[in-house]
């Protein structure tokens, strides 16, 4: 016996389309694969741009027999949810498949219009590249300087001079002639993720730098080799989230300039996997424990974790901005 999930997805033809379906998602291991093979193949794929998954996972009362397969074999077993608390009624979901704009419509307007059915569920939205309304900005170092270190409004070393007014997403250092020591610098910013969005796992993020260094001669800004000493003169790392803050540590290497001037850092952050809530395994059972419990799914983490996946995999290849600023750099 098969749950049939899979075979009633069907692609979008022409132009977008919403694929919506209420589901116990009850399935043997076998069907799980499936499932997130049809919706790799048809939904959430590089081919489908600004396409995503939405689940909505709802716990509602229940009174009947709950059917699950072990191998090839259907078993059964009555529940009811009579007496019981919320967190003991039976789970079903409501997944999208289509654009994640209308996703994230029909959600704002369940979550504002749902009503108590709605109170306790869970909305999340599988996105590679919806995790951040915008990019971060930073702001002013936490801690004071060192001493070979300013933060001058603007940088002049006698050949051009750079000024920045009221730009959050670009800083200015000014590095003594004699340093050599590097400088650790502790940032604290604001994270703008987008509703209904996965957390972002902080061990996976990563920078990109583009630098440039300004050419006496030609009296211009230009691009540094992958081979310039300059790529290794600035470092971004110990990335940690609390809620909607992201910290992190910039390391300037002084005696990695190459030379005196005005270097031009312009960094983009990028997140390349997300991390599983809590409620993924607390919602789910495995077929193999021989547990039957009718307030959980069987199978459910092995579902989402797939789901996950094929985002991270996506994320992998198109890594999404989540911060992007500039720093200028005068090395005495």
């Amino acid at each position: 016996m098969s749950s049939g999930i899979d075979a009633a997805i069907t692609p979008p033809e022409n132009g977008d389309k919403l694929f919506v379906m209420v589901t116990d998602l009850y399935q043997n291991n076998e069907d799980v694969t499936l499932l997130n093979k049809k919706i790799k193949e048809t939904y959430l794929n590089q081919e489908r741009k600004g396409y995503a998954v939405g689940i909505v996972a709802i716990k509602s009362e229940f009174n009947g027999t709950v059917y699950h397969e072990v191998g090839n074999t259907l078993e059964t077993f009555p529940y009811t949810t009579e007496g019981k608390k919320p967190e003991q009624f039976r789970p079903f979901y409501i997944l999208f498949l289509g654009p994640y704009k209308d996703i994230s419509y029909y959600f704002d307007k369940l979550k504002r219009d749902g009503g108590q059915l709605l109170e306790d569920s869970k909305f999340i939205i599988f996105s590679p590249e919806n995790l951040v309304s915008k990019p971060f900005s930073i702001s002013e170092a936490e801690q004071p300087l060192p001493q070979d270190l300013k933060q001058p409004h603007s940088l002049n070393n006698g050949k051009i001079s750079v000024e920045v007014e009221n730009n959050e997403n670009f800083q200015l250092w000014e590095i003594d002639r004699n340093s050599t020591e590097e400088f650790k610098i502790n940032y604290n910013v604001v994270l703008n993720p987008v509703n209904y969005a996965l957390t972002l796992e902080p061990n996976s993020i990563d920078v990109n730098f583009k630098i440039k260094a300004f050419d006496i001669w030609e009296k211009q800004f230009k691009d540094q080799s992958n081979n310039s000493p300059a790529k290794t003169a600035l470092q971004l790392n110990e990335w940690k989230q609390t809620d909607n803050q992201l910290s992190f540590v910039t390391t300037l290497r002084p005696d990695s300039f190459p030379e005196p001037g005005i270097y031009l850092f312009t960094v983009d952050v990028v997140a390349k996997s997300l991390q599983e809530p809590a409620w993924w395994e607390e919602w789910s059972v495995s077929i193999e424990n021989g547990e039957n419990d009718g307030s959980k799914t069987h199978n459910l983490s092995d579902f989402l974790k797939g789901l996950k996946t094929l985002t991270t995999e996506l994320m992998e290849k198109n890594p999404p901005v989540i911060g992007h600023f500039c720093y200028a750099i005068q090395k005495n």
